[in-house]
């Protein structure tokens, strides 16, 4: 699950990086996203790789990084005029981490974070 968790976040990274590329040839990223929106919302995905570096070596703040990532990532897309429901599915990614940290118990991963 974590896995799948990094390469999504990878997966999101490159297709930003690679809107921010067309955004700088054409003038815009995607035909109804400003630039702005493109260039801004892969920098937040590639803080939110980071974040998940230090989840994996069990940095508890890096948890709540993820968290912030998304959630600036959702106001991005909120102020950029996406519905909502296509911005609240950044938040999947920070609950599907919390998910993930809870299994095992006693020896939960939640519960090895610094």
């Amino acid at each position: 699950m974590m896995l799948y968790y990094a390469l999504m976040t990878v997966g999101n990274l490159a297709e930003g990086a690679g809107g921010a590329l067309l955004a700088s040839k054409s003038g815009k990223a995607v035909p109804t996203e400003a630039a702005w929106v493109t260039l801004t919302v892969t920098a937040l995905n590639g803080l939110c790789l980071f974040f998940s570096i230090f989840v994996f070596t069990r940095k508890g703040w890096a948890f709540w990084g993820v968290v912030f990532a998304s959630v600036a990532t959702m106001a991005v897309y909120l102020v950029s005029g996406k519905l909502f429901l296509d911005a609240a599915l950044c938040l999947l990614w920070p609950i599907i981490l919390y998910g993930v940290l809870q299994i095992g118990g006693e020896n939960s991963g939640w519960k090895q974070l610094k």
